[in-house]
């Protein structure tokens, strides 16, 4: 596919980081202590770092695999497709399908760099999350400038909070992911409106930096508190934080998402796994889309393939994408699939520039 016909951008993709993603990013006196691969005895390869496997490699690159063999054991790379982890086999998929520009969150690392969190040495796991971050922002974003951006992990509880995201802002990473619930943290988390990370949040408020949330619906509560206090703080939500659609209309299981409408700075991702929602029980595409974009407007909702997180190959999310949004018009979907996007993430207008220069 042309340059000119690409008018897609997710911000919902992820990346399975290379075996020497490390070797240029770690200082020589911490070689020996950086994250690896091992090779067991099963024959499987696994992230170790600090003495404990980290990283769930299998759910992470799913793509072109059947659902039935899906599973959280680590493979080996040889079993992945190519686009999972080098960035220009991605590009390529991404060629194929007319995504112009792509934002990726972490697979070993853990969704917001949980891996390196919970690490018992913590000093030097900030170490190794600054090398992580270099290595995206040097290697994978810069090895196609304009196709791909990414999003930083801190520690908002943390006194130095501000700091370091500034740093990252600063290295041209375009937004912060706070991990709140999800497949590795099963119960949601209760620190989303802590009082110690409120000037974590004023931070983000004077960047302007939005802040992406992998939450439950159970967090609204906590979440319109910090709405509150930081107005001006654009927050996206994962997945619309995963409520239940399957009662279908009136949706009341969507009813905490829907209040968030009044909060202009609250915006929505629509994934695979909300299309698969939208169409689960009584719920069905025509009743709830058109519901969602009332709700919010399309200009608040942006689209996430989730490659190669999802089942299917690039081609087939898109295509399922495309047609659970069909039942919008073209302008609300032009706006789900690329503008969204772009108010959100404007250094990514320069793929857009890109294109027209082409």
């Amino acid at each position: 596919m042309q340059v000119d016909d690409m008018i897609l951008i997710s911000i919902d993709d992820h990346v399975v980081e290379p075996k020497d993603m490390f070797e240029r990013h770690v200082p020589a006196r911490y070689a020996a202590d950086a994250p690896r691969i091992v090779e067991g005895d099963d024959g499987m390869e696994r992230w170790v770092f600090q003495g404990v496997t980290a990283g769930s490699m299998g759910l992470n690159a799913v793509v072109s695999w059947p659902k039935e063999e899906w599973g959280m054991d680590p493979t080996t790379f040889a079993e992945m497709r190519p686009g999972a982890y080098d960035v220009h086999a991605r590009v390529r998929d991404m060629d194929r399908n007319g995504v112009l520009a792509s934002m990726c969150f972490p697979s070993f690392a853990g969704f917001s760099a949980n891996t390196f969190h919970r690490a018992a040495d913590k000093d030097l796991a900030l170490v190794m999350l600054q090398a992580y971050n270099d290595w995206h922002v040097d290697e994978w974003c810069a090895a196609h400038p304009g196709r791909f951006t990414g999003v930083f992990s801190a520690d908002v509880l943390a006194p130095d909070a501000p700091e370091k995201m500034r740093y990252w802002v600063g290295r041209k990473l375009m937004g912060m992911r706070l991990f709140t619930a999800g497949s590795t943290m099963p119960n949601q988390a209760d620190w989303v409106d802590d009082p110690r990370s409120f000037p974590a949040w004023e931070c983000a408020s004077e960047l302007k930096l939005p802040i992406c949330m992998q939450m439950t619906v159970k967090a609204i509560p906590q979440l319109r508190h910090m709405l509150e206090r930081f107005p001006n703080v654009p927050v996206v939500l994962d997945h619309l934080a995963k409520p239940s659609l399957s009662d279908g209309p009136p949706y009341s299981g969507a009813a905490e998402l829907f209040r968030l409408a009044d909060y202009k700075s609250v915006y929505l991702k629509v994934t695979p796994r909300t299309v698969a929602e939208a169409q689960s029980g009584k719920a069905t595409h025509a009743t709830f889309f058109p519901l969602l974009v009332s709700k919010f407007g399309a200009s608040r909702i942006a689209w996430g393939s989730n490659y190669p997180t999802s089942e299917g190959t690039l081609e087939e999310l898109l295509k399922v994408s495309e047609a659970g949004l069909s039942v919008l018009t073209a302008e609300d979907r032009d706006w789900i699939f690329a503008r969204t996007a772009l108010t959100l993430y404007p250094a990514l207008a320069g793929s857009e520039k890109r294109k027209a220069d082409a």
